[in-house]
């Protein structure tokens, strides 16, 4: 198989790509051209950071299976269908980015007694439940409140309140909610008694 070691597109898989495109080299090239836009704008209407990248990785992920000598009938189909599964893979990293501030310091609080590393790895597996127990509106706000840093944040927040019609403090308030019920979802789930109705790290900031 023609991949790099690092799982990178290479000179073969993209030939092979652009075969399955056109026939045309050049017909190929445009139509190449044309679908990574088109991945683009599919990614930046989802909200996903980084669209460009995402765009790549998905037109990568492809040539690498046509390489590996998977039949492909439609590619702009099958290109369309890796590109969702790559959303759900962007949505799963950020929940558990969301998340780790919660296991971090949620793992203070495990017996000395027992390995940090499982303790640590329990506590995310808790949240990965937690996370997929909540109602699907509350998952998304939640992930998408804390998914960026700093200036980012700040700006994301804004237009998640301004999608959800709400002013910033009904914002803040609402995912204090969601988050001190995650949290005490996690410390049920880890084996720990809640520390008080709210969650001692439910917190927006």
């Amino acid at each position: 198989m023609a991949v790099s070691a690092d799982g990178l597109l290479t000179p073969r898989g993209f030939e092979r790509l652009l075969d399955h495109l056109h026939a045309d080299r050049d017909a190929a090239g445009r139509i190449y051209e044309q679908l990574r836009r088109r991945l683009v704008r599919f990614f930046e209407g989802r909200r996903c950071a980084f669209p460009d990248e995402h765009a790549d990785e998905t037109l990568n992920r492809v040539a690498r299976k046509l390489d590996a000598g998977e039949a492909i009938q439609d590619v702009t189909t099958y290109v369309i269908g890796i590109a969702r599964m790559v959303v759900r893979e962007v949505a799963r990293t950020a929940s558990r980015e969301a998340a780790v501030q919660v296991a971090s310091r949620e793992a203070g609080h495990i017996s000395p007694a027992a390995d940090p590393a499982a303790g640590s790895s329990r506590l995310l597996d808790c949240l990965d439940v937690c996370l997929e127990a909540l109602a699907p509106p509350d998952r998304d706000l939640i992930v998408r409140y804390y998914q960026n840093d700093k200036r980012a944040k700040i700006h994301s927040r804004k237009d998640l309140a301004a999608q959800l019609g709400l002013e910033m403090n009904a914002l803040r308030l609402r995912a204090f909610r969601i988050r001190a019920g995650l949290e005490r979802c996690v410390e049920r789930c880890a084996g720990h008694a809640p520390r008080n109705g709210m969650g001692s790290y439910a917190s927006t900031t």
